[in-house]
């Protein structure tokens, strides 16, 4: 039994998407070999592009029977572009059952650094699956804190973070007809604060007024960090998303299958574009495994365009 596993609660699972562009990365659908029967698919994945930003995620999926799900995902992405890194780390834990003809599917994930930003977001989907169509719902909540080195002097006078929060509503689409299959995802974020705000926004009332340009340089510090995480493709799905959208075709050849999807995102820091084309083959290798390839070309807003290529190994039991 052949099957890829999504990290998007935004479109039914038929493979991992390796360019993540269109949700946070870590919740998921349960994958379609678990709805058959009770079973689990370990995954395994790493990217890299042309400008030195790398990702590499871990997935767990189990199906209790043929309507419960359990997820498990871990991840680890280093922002190096620009002249600022950021080093995030990922963790999810979702929950899926399906009451046929509807479902309902909950995440929980972490994602951040623990010196810069930390977010902790709280999904749910609400979806409906006959035999060839799924359409989900999508709401998500999501505090945020940006962290930053207070001067010595400053210490005790002004706030280490700056936390505010963001909500997310979107809709997903799958068909599917023989062997093949089109699917399209939307969501949409509202922050309570804009990012780029924060730095001027920032409460120095109590801070001596030839202190407070040092303060607001480490803060502008932190808000960089975030922005050059935005720039490149891999590492943009799991930051701060103003918008996404993204739609593809599956196609499979008996055991193997074909993945061809175009991606649009928005990030809220700068309102950064970023449109993404990739391109994956999935194939059997051995009994209860698959690896499939992916490549692709993203393009973005000040950044330019960048190529970017992977490898992800799914191993069922």
């Amino acid at each position: 039994m052949k099957v890829t596993l999504s990290m998007c609660t935004d479109s039914i699972p038929v493979r991992w998407r390796l360019s993540a562009l269109a949700c946070a990365l870590l919740a998921s659908t349960a994958p379609l070999a678990a709805q058959e029967s009770a079973g689990s698919v370990f995954s395994l994945s790493g990217l890299y592009d042309e400008d030195g930003t790398y990702s590499v995620s871990a997935g767990l999926d189990h199906a209790f029977g043929e309507a419960t799900w359990l997820r498990l995902t871990a991840g680890f992405a280093d922002g190096a572009t620009g002249p600022v890194s950021l080093s995030t780390y990922r963790a999810g834990l979702g929950f899926d059952h399906w009451f046929a003809p509807a479902g309902v599917a909950v995440d929980v994930e972490y994602w951040g650094d623990s010196d810069t930003i930390e977010t902790l977001a709280y999904k749910g989907e609400l979806y409906f699956r006959g035999a060839r169509a799924r359409f989900g719902l999508n709401a998500a909540f999501r505090d945020i804190a940006i962290k930053y080195e207070v001067p010595v002097l400053a210490r005790n006078l002004v706030d280490a973070s700056q936390s505010f929060s963001a909500t997310g509503y979107g809709a997903s689409y799958r068909y599917s007809w023989g062997a093949a299959s089109l699917y399209a995802n939307a969501m949409a974020w509202n922050y309570d604060e804009a990012i780029g705000t924060v730095v001027t926004n920032v409460d120095l009332s109590r801070v001596p007024v030839l202190l407070r340009p040092a303060v607001q340089q480490r803060l502008a510090s932190a808000v960089n960090a975030v922005r050059f995480q935005s720039a490149s493709s891999l590492t943009l799905a799991s930051s701060l998303l103003a918008q996404s959208a993204s739609a593809g075709f599956d196609y499979r050849f008996g055991e193997k299958s074909l993945n061809i999807e175009f991606a649009h995102d928005r990030g809220e820091v700068d309102d950064l574009d970023i449109n993404t084309l990739s391109a994956g083959w999935l194939f059997p290798a051995g009994s209860a495994a698959d690896i499939e390839i992916r490549l692709g070309v993203s393009d973005a807003d000040t950044f330019g365009t960048t190529v970017f290529g992977g490898i992800s190994v799914f191993l069922y039991r």
